[in-house]
């Protein structure tokens, strides 16, 4: 032990200590910002031009798995995607809702968002091999 070095309690050396709550606590802002970075394209998703539906919706995903679990309820995920989306897709994403999307409980309508994902990829891929729909 270095004599003009003052120790705590536990003999820790106080800049060093003091050195790691500061790199601890740069981490916590580091990761603050990327939190609000993140939450804000998931708030202001947009639909690309030309984007196919399930490419939208798995981009959309990506980012919301970058989040912690149990971060956005179900309604702010349906209403960031679906607001998101073209004026044109919503109308058939309600016309497969059988009314309007903003008529189904959040979970329910997050599930039909799945299914029209999994429909466009399929046909999607269906068109790409030759196939007619």
């Amino acid at each position: 032990m270095d004599a003009g070095v003052p120790m705590d309690y536990l003999g820790q050396n106080r800049e060093d200590r003091n050195d790691q709550n500061q790199n601890e606590q740069q981490a916590r802002e580091h990761e603050g910002s990327k939190a609000k970075d993140l939450r804000l394209k998931i708030a202001s998703f947009v639909e690309e031009d030309g984007e196919p539906f399930h490419e939208a919706w798995e981009r959309f995903n990506l980012l919301l798995a970058q989040m912690p679990p149990h971060t956005y309820h179900p309604e702010l995920k349906v209403n960031s995607f679906y607001s998101g989306l073209s004026p044109i897709t919503q109308m058939l994403v309600d016309n497969a809702c059988g009314g309007t999307i903003a008529d189904k409980r959040a979970v329910e309508a997050y599930d039909i968002l799945g299914k029209i994902a999994q429909n466009s990829q399929q046909r999607t891929s269906h068109v790409r091999r030759g196939g007619r729909i």
